[in-house]
Formats: structure tokens, C-alpha cells, sequence
């Protein structure tokens, strides 16, 4: 249950921003910098998930201040 908090809260962060930035943006496309933005954040959730998963016993907002600080 604390991994699934974790993942929508993230999915909920990024579709908030991707429609933000659709919104302001100019025609239907989002342009290369927001796309270059979008896959590092993409990156950043890959990364913490498999963090978290490395780091098993902690859960909720501590596993994911554990995994920052590790990957830190």
C-alpha cells in the first residue's frame, strides 16, 4: 500500500505539470526542452522506485526521504 501512495502521488505530480504545460503551450505539441524534462522525471520516478525497492523494511514518506537520501 505505501508503494501505491507513492506511485499515484508521482503519476498524480506529472499529469498535473503535463497539463499545465499543455495548456500555456502553444499549439498541441509540448517542444523539445518540456520533452527533454518530462524523460528526466520519468528517469527520477524509474530511479526512486527501483531505490525504494532496494531498500525493502521502510515505507510510506520515510522510504522515499531514505531513497533521495541514498541516491544522493
Amino acid at each position: 500500500p505505501d508503494r501505491t501512495v507513492f506511485d499515484v502521488l508521482f503519476l498524480l505530480l506529472t499529469t498535473l505539470l503535463f497539463l499545465f504545460f499543455t495548456m500555456v503551450s502553444r499549439g498541441n505539441l509540448l517542444g523539445r526542452k518540456r520533452g527533454v524534462l518530462f524523460l528526466a522525471i520519468y528517469a527520477a520516478y524509474v530511479l526512486l522506485s527501483l531505490r525504494i525497492e532496494s531498500l525493502g523494511t521502510a515505507s510510506g514518506p520515510l522510504a522515499l526521504s531514505e531513497a533521495l537520501r541514498h541516491l544522493l
